[in-house]
């Protein structure tokens, strides 16, 4: 039975058209999105949920958009067992996650692999955005990594993932801007605000290849682009890693300095 079919009866045929299908999965916690019209019949959905993908044990709904420098994301526990931390598995390795207290896509699995790909061994790699480790952990397991962040949860979190997967990577907690290194490859998965730190990629910069995030329409992109060139860039790459809004997307633009 589909997972609409399990609430035929339980909404109407107007509130079972506001439905989203689509939901993300961090670990054996789900995160939806549920429209105001249907508040009252959260938990009815979060229930049907459950009963229809058994690997999930959490029904967790989004209260708002991503906050803050710490990008925090507030949610409410809907549906199945009271908690917002879980284990997550992604490209060879475990993240322990809290979706309550720190920054966590899945939808950047795809992308996280293609960037992990391309380093070599004997690179130093700066992740500027570290969060709980997606990029730096398995990139950690070929070549060393310095992996930065300023939200405690995140740094507490980022440090059990680097035991746990046996990672090369030193973790910092600290303003990104205060970071006094030397590097072959940057990270810089902060999508609204990663370009206020162009500046601190140049300067650790050590002729380095730059994987650079954005989130924003072909125009936004396009402005982007020529402000990496301002400051010395040479674009190499841009590929577009998904949807975000109607006519906004996610991108990546590698260039070198």
């Amino acid at each position: 039975m589909g997972f609409k079919e399990l609430l035929k009866g339980k909404l109407t045929e107007d509130e079972l058209k506001l439905v989203r299908r689509s939901f993300d999965v961090i670990g054996d916690i789900a995160i939806v999105e549920i429209p105001k019209e249907l508040e009252n019949k959260e938990k009815i959905i979060g229930e049907a949920i459950l009963k229809h993908n058994k690997h999930i044990k959490v029904v967790a709904k989004k209260l708002g958009k991503t906050q803050g420098v710490e990008r925090i994301r507030p949610v409410k526990i809907i549906a199945g067992e009271n908690r917002t931390k879980t284990i997550h598995k992604e490209n060879g390795c475990k993240f322990i996650v809290d979706i309550a207290k720190v920054f966590f896509t899945p939808r950047l699995s795809t992308e996280r692999l293609r960037v992990i790909r391309q380093v070599k061994p004997g690179e130093e790699v700066l992740d500027m955005f570290a969060g709980v480790g997606p990029y730096a952990v398995p990139i950690g397991k070929k070549t060393h990594v310095h992996a930065v962040d300023i939200n405690k949860y995140a740094y507490d979190l980022l440090k059990h993932n680097i035991a746990i997967n046996k990672s090369n990577v030193t973790p910092y907690l600290m303003d990104v801007r205060k970071v006094d290194v030397k590097a072959d490859r940057i990270i810089m998965n902060l999508p609204h605000e990663s370009h206020l730190f162009l500046d601190v990629a140049k300067r650790v910069s050590k002729d380095a290849i730059v994987h650079f995030y954005i989130i924003g329409t072909q125009d936004e992109l396009n402005k982007k682009k020529e402000l990496i060139k301002r400051y010395g860039g040479s674009i190499i790459n841009v590929v577009k890693c998904g949807e975000y809004a109607p006519r906004v997307s996610r991108w990546a633009i590698d260039f070198s300095f």
